[in-house]
C-alpha cells in the first residue's frame, strides 16, 4: 500500500488526487465482491437449490443417474440404510446443525407421497403437503433415509432426462416425469405423466413438476424418507392428476405444472375455459326455449292436437275395448321433460272397429221368414151337389176324398 501511495505521489503529487485514486480503487472492490456475491446467488437460484451454501456442494445443475450406486441388486433394506449413512456421512455436519422441517413419507401401496411437518413439541405429525406419485421395480419397500444430494437435470437411464431430482438412496431419486431432451421442457413423456398415481417406473419416485420442484426447494439435504405400503393414501388423500394424452401436440409435450416461461398449457386452460363458459350459455339459451311434454293421455285425438301445437306429431293406432274409442293410451314422450320445439312426439291412440254381426246359416234371415200360411183356394163348387165327381176341366179331375188334383190323361168320350 506504501509503494502505491509514493508512487500515487510520483504521479499526482496532489493529495485530493489521491484520494480520489484510492476511493475509486476501494469502490471496485467493493463492485467486484458484490458481483461475486450475485454471480453465487444466481448460480444456486438457477439450480433452485437453498441458498444455505454449505448444501451447494451437494446441489449440482447437471448429474446422472449413473454417478450413484445402483439399489438393483440390493434386497436388504439393512444394506440400503448402511448405504444411505455412508452417502449422508459427508454432510453430516451440515445436516446436524438443525433439524429439518419436514418429514417424507412414500406409500408404494397407494401411490402417494405425504410431506408431514413439525408440532409444537417437535414430532412430524402435521400434514402439510399430498402427492401422486408413480414407484417402481426397485423402490424400496421399507426403511428410512436420509436425502444425500440434489440434481437440478440428471441424466436417467435409457436416454432420458428430469429435472429437479432429490437423491434418497444409490440410484433412486424424486424427480419429475422423464424427458427426451435435456433441458427441453416441450419433450415430456406424456404417456408417462399419464401413468402417474400406478406403478411405472424403474425404482425413481416420479412426480408432476410442480411437487419435483417442491421437494427440491423445500426438503434439504437430510430430510428423512420412509417408505411403506398401505391401501390408505394418507390424512390429506391421493390427489387426481389429470391425463394430457388428448390435448393437442404442442401442448401435451410439457407438464401442466411447470412453471418454466413458454409452457403453453396456461393459455390452452384458458381457452378451455372460455369455450366451457361458451358451452354453457349456449345450453342456457337452449334450455330457456325449451317447452314441457304435457300429458295427453286420455284426451281425445283432436283435444291432444291442439295441446301439442309446439310439436311435430306421429299417430299410431291401436285397440284396447277396456278404454273409450279415439281417446289417446300412449305417447312417446315423458310428461313434464323440456324438450326443443317441434320434437317429434308419438300417440297411440284407441281405435275400436265395430264389425257387423255374424248371421247364423241354419236361421233364415229377417226377409227370408215365412209369413203365416196362407190358405188355399178354394175351388169352384159344382152345380150338382150330389155328384162326388166333377170335370174341372177337360185334363182334371177332383177326387172327393183327397184334396189334391190328379191330373189325367186326356181321352175321347163316346156317348152310347
Amino acid at each position: 500500500m506504501e509503494k502505491l501511495k509514493q508512487l500515487i505521489k510520483k504521479v499526482m503529487p496532489d493529495q485530493l488526487s489521491v484520494f480520489i485514486i484510492l476511493g475509486v480503487y476501494a469502490v471496485t472492490i467493493f463492485i467486484s465482491v458484490a458481483i461475486y456475491s450475485l454471480q453465487q446467488y444466481n448460480r444456486v437460484i438457477a439450480t433452485n437449490g437453498s441458498i444455505n451454501f454449505q448444501e451447494e456442494i451437494n446441489t449440482n445443475q447437471y448429474g446422472s443417474i449413473t454417478d450413484f450406486k445402483s439399489v438393483e441388486n440390493i434386497t436388504d433394506v439393512k444394506e440400503l440404510e448402511k448405504l444411505n449413512q455412508n452417502e449422508i456421512k459427508e454432510v453430516e455436519n451440515e445436516t446436524k446443525e438443525s433439524v429439518p422441517p419436514y418429514y417424507i413419507k412414500v406409500n408404494y401401496g397407494a401411490q402417494v407421497v405425504t410431506i408431514y411437518g413439525l408440532d409444537t413439541e417437535g414430532n412430524y405429525t402435521i400434514p402439510v403437503k399430498a402427492m401422486t406419485c408413480s414407484t417402481g421395480t426397485y423402490t424400496p419397500t421399507e426403511g428410512v433415509y436420509q436425502v444425500p444430494a440434489k440434481i437440478r437435470w440428471c441424466d436417467m437411464i435409457g436416454d432420458v432426462y428430469a429435472q429437479y431430482c432429490t437423491q434418497i438412496v444409490g440410484d433412486i431419486l424424486f424427480h419429475s416425469v422423464p424427458y427426451t431432451v435435456r433441458e427441453d421442457h416441450s419433450s415430456l413423456e406424456w404417456w408417462a405423466y399419464d401413468q402417474l398415481g400406478t406403478k411405472a417406473s424403474l425404482g425413481c419416485i416420479r412426480l408432476t413438476c410442480e411437487d419435483a420442484k417442491w421437494i427440491y426447494e423445500n426438503c434439504r439435504i437430510g430430510t428423512q424418507v420412509e417408505f411403506y405400503c398401505s391401501d390408505n393414501p394418507g390424512p390429506l388423500g391421493k390427489p387426481s392428476t389429470p391425463k394430457i394424452s388428448d390435448a393437442p401436440d404442442y401442448v401435451k409435450g410439457w407438464d401442466p405444472t411447470d412453471q418454466a416461461e413458454g409452457n403453453p398449457w396456461g393459455e390452452y386452460l384458458e381457452e378451455l375455459e372460455k369455450k366451457k363458459k361458451e358451452e354453457e350459455e349456449r345450453r342456457k339459451q337452449e334450455e330457456a326455449q325449451k317447452i314441457k311434454v304435457p300429458n295427453v293421455i286420455g284426451m281425445t285425438e283432436l283435444k291432444a292436437k291442439d295441446k301439442l301445437l309446439n310439436f311435430k306429431i306421429k299417430i299410431v293406432y291401436d285397440s284396447d275395448e277396456s278404454q273409450a274409442n279415439g281417446i289417446v293410451l300412449e305417447q312417446s314422450l315423458e310428461p313434464g321433460k323440456s324438450v326443443k320445439k317441434n320434437t317429434e312426439i308419438i300417440l297411440t291412440v284407441n281405435q275400436i272397429i265395430e264389425e257387423p254381426p255374424i248371421e247364423d246359416p241354419e236361421k233364415p234371415g229377417e226377409s227370408e221368414k215365412p209369413g203365416e200360411p196362407e190358405e188355399p183356394e178354394e175351388p169352384d163348387k159344382p152345380e150338382n151337389p150330389d155328384d162326388t165327381n166333377s170335370i174341372v176341366d177337360s185334363n182334371t179331375v177332383v177326387d172327393s176324398n183327397d184334396s189334391n188334383i190328379v191330373e189325367e190323361p186326356e181321352t175321347n168320350v163316346t156317348d152310347v
